[in-house]
């Protein structure tokens, strides 16, 4: 690659990314590594376009750090970095022009998607959309064998009406938690336990292991074939281009199948992909393909390779049409065969943030200031307390994903999820265009490293030496307010289809008025991160109004177990949002007794709730809303002595969150812990499980 072309294209005009005659030598190899690792904080040249750097005074000092504390992290990026140049080749190459103008065809092809024939619109309101009152329906009908055999009961005994409604809440914890949840849904299928379950959500981590469950190409909602196919899959790390060039170079329509994500978000972003875009189109290489194709650098055996995937006929069998969307996973649904997925991501409003406050101070240092300069600062002063006050209260949105909409309670605003993707205002679609592909949404859900600065901090702050933390945890305090508004990469963007939507919405029954921020319905983007940036644990799509939630499994695959605030900020919402039921006092202990008990909760703890159901009619007769007791069970992983007492995921190097390389014995001894830390609770749960159908069967009788 000659100068000229590396000015041209920014991804490649960082020298150590570029081949050189010695190459070939490991030293040499492993100093180009490094170079790269270190320049990701401190070269503003690299990717200039796609990260916004805050001005540090130095950062030498923590890349050292980073380098010592993962040195297998810049070992990671040789295949990625010899991939940039192999990328490139691919992309000008005939056979992509080719893929292109495919992609490019089949979006106006209503048999290809069915989604071009139709226009779609907001819909406003607090209540679940018919198609998923529908699906409670067959849910409960296809749930009410299962739980009597779960019980011990005899089927004719049930109503379903009294059947617990059960919702599993799993955490964030990238590779870890997608590998775990995997482990803990094996051991709810086979104990019977996951037939009784009636809504699935999920964050990061867990909304992948979720994207491969709702295959029914991969793993046809099969933990089994999961666990087989994680171990075939996550050897290779999903940032080793070389290998994902492989994949699409050995078959045309694998190729159409992992980039037509990209194409599509290209032209959306009128010739831009974000880091967020790239990362799930990686991650669908990695993850939504069927087997592992050896790494082959030699151009003669790339025939090997092509014949090597014709071969495969599983591979073949896969519907490269529609396999790669979210609402193909209704079919799960249609008999309430499955529970419902719930996808969550939320969007950070920070419409002031780190500018904001940067130009009042910008104004205060002014020596002297005209009369409009003057009412500029009082006005953003204004703003700034009015920002805090909502920062405080509600910086975080939480939208939800299912195979039927997404959404916000928090603005009672839906979109079929069909249209996600297309540009909207005052509650129309503009345009048409094909559904958003499951690659690029996995990118979105699983986006941690589009976290705020503090959150990048708290994630790394057990590894830094404790002589340094009290000065930083200082700062941090200091500077927690722009720090936490601050993303030095940016989450995704999306057409937002709440643009221009009324800033208000009253409840219809309830005379209760919903405020949307003004910061959203006024932007024509909607930016939209990891929910784990708010709680790692998805408590809040349980609550919505008209699931009517009873029990939640929360599974807490996190890294942060025991020092998280997902209860508190949990407890928090739940009082802005004038929720009952919920037990209070969940968590960990606040303060360690004497015990020595490395975790005294153990792996399942189970906390009631100690409201009674209550039903409140309003004056419209039609609308009626209640206030039920929430029981919680709650799932750390954790160590199991009987397992293997060595074995801690919360210590275990290859568990860290930031890992994205799992051998097959690695995933075995992931998935094995989680099967036995549900296997040793399935008495307590079923207890618990009968414990609330008794008291809605007791409640039921006594209204009748």
């Amino acid at each position: 690659m000659n100068n000229n072309q590396a000015s041209k294209n920014p991804l490649w005009s960082v020298p150590f990314l570029s081949q050189s005659s010695d190459r070939g030598e490991e030293t040499k190899k492993q100093e180009d590594d490094n170079a790269f690792i270190a320049s990701l904080m401190s070269n503003k040249v690299w990717l200039s376009n796609k990260m916004d750097w805050p001005e540090f005074l130095s950062v030498d000092a923590i890349n050292a750090k980073i380098s010592e504390l993962y040195p297998q992290f810049s070992s990671q990026f040789t295949n990625l970095r010899e991939g940039y140049e192999r990328m490139w080749d691919y992309l000008t190459m005939e056979d992509f022009r080719k893929i292109v103008e495919q992609v490019k065809k089949e979006e106006s092809d209503t048999s290809v998607y069915p989604e071009m024939a139709r226009d779609a619109a907001v819909r406003e309101g607090a209540a679940l959309s018919d198609q998923e009152k529908e699906f409670i329906s067959r849910r409960k009908q296809k749930q009410k064998r299962a739980f009597a055999e779960f019980i011990g009961e005899d089927a004719a005994s049930i109503d379903e009406r009294d059947i617990p409604i059960v919702g599993i809440a799993s955490s964030g914890g990238g590779y870890r938690a997608m590998i775990g949840l995997t482990g803990y849904l094996d051991a709810m299928k086979k104990s019977g336990v996951l037939d009784c379950t009636m809504y699935f959500t999920g964050i990061s981590g867990s909304c992948w292991a979720m994207s491969l469950y709702y295959n029914n190409c991969l793993t046809n909602a099969d933990p089994v074939r999961m666990k087989e196919h994680f171990q075939s899959r996550l050897s290779t790390h999903w940032a080793n281009i070389s290998n994902f060039i492989n994949i699409l170079t050995a078959s045309p329509e694998k190729s159409k199948l992992l980039l037509q994500g990209a194409i599509q978000r290209y032209s959306q972003q009128h010739g831009d992909l974000s880091l967020v875009d790239i990362f799930g189109m990686l991650m669908g290489g990695t993850l939504l393909t069927k087997k592992t194709t050896p790494p082959i650098k030699e151009p003669g055996n790339q025939e090997g390779l092509k014949q090597q995937v014709k071969d495969d006929n599983a591979m073949e069998q896969v519907d490269t049409k529609r396999a790669m969307h979210l609402t193909e996973q209704a079919v799960f649904l249609e008999d309430g065969s499955e529970p419902l997925p719930i996808y969550c991501v939320v969007r950070h409003d920070i419409a002031y943030g780190k500018t904001f406050e940067e130009r009042i101070k910008e104004l205060k240092k002014m020596a002297s200031r005209n009369t409009q300069e003057k009412k500029e600062l009082d006005t953003l002063q204004k703003k700034a307390d009015e920002f805090a006050d909502e920062q405080h209260n509600d910086a975080y949105q939480w939208f939800e994903f299912t195979p039927y909409e997404m959404g916000s309670e928090e603005i009672e605003a839906w979109i079929p999820m069909w249209a996600f993707g297309r540009r909207f205002e005052h509650g129309k679609n503009l345009e048409r265009l094909p559904e958003q592909t499951l690659d690029i949404l996995m990118g979105m859900f699983g986006s941690a490293f589009a976290a705020s600065l503090v959150h990048f901090y708290q994630e790394i702050r057990s590894f830094l030496p404790s002589g340094s933390l009290i000065k930083i945890d200082e700062a941090i305090t200091r500077y927690e307010s722009s720090m936490s508004s601050y993303h030095p990469i940016s989450p995704s963007s999306f057409p937002n289809p709440f643009y221009k939507l009324s800033s208000t919405y009253t409840i219809q029954g309830e005379n209760k008025e919903i405020k949307r921020p003004e910061a959203l319905v006024d932007s024509k983007e909607l930016y939209l991160m990891d929910a784990g940036m708010d709680n790692n644990i998805p408590f809040y799509p349980l609550m919505r109004q008209g699931r009517d939630v009873d029990v939640i499994l929360a599974i807490d695959l996190s890294a942060d177990i025991q020092t998280a605030t997902h209860f508190d900020r949990a407890e928090s919402y739940i009082k802005r949002r004038g929720i009952q039921g919920w037990p209070t006092g969940a968590g960990w202990p606040k303060e360690r007794d004497n015990s020595s008990e490395k975790y005294p909760l153990g792996s399942c703890t189970i906390f009631d709730s100690e409201a009674q159901e209550q039903v409140t009619t309003t004056s419209n007769t039609t609308h009626t809303r209640k206030h039920q007791p929430i029981t919680l069970a709650y799932f750390p992983f954790i160590v199991n002595k009987a397992f293997d007492a060595e074995f801690d995921p919360q210590e275990e190097e290859f568990c860290s969150t930031w890992n994205f390389v799992y051998t097959p014995e690695e995933v075995k001894k992931v998935t094995g812990l989680a099967e036995a830390n549900w296997n040793d609770n399935i008495e307590k749960i079923r207890q618990m499980l009968r414990k609330t159908w008794e008291r809605k069967r007791k409640e039921r009788l006594q209204e009748e």
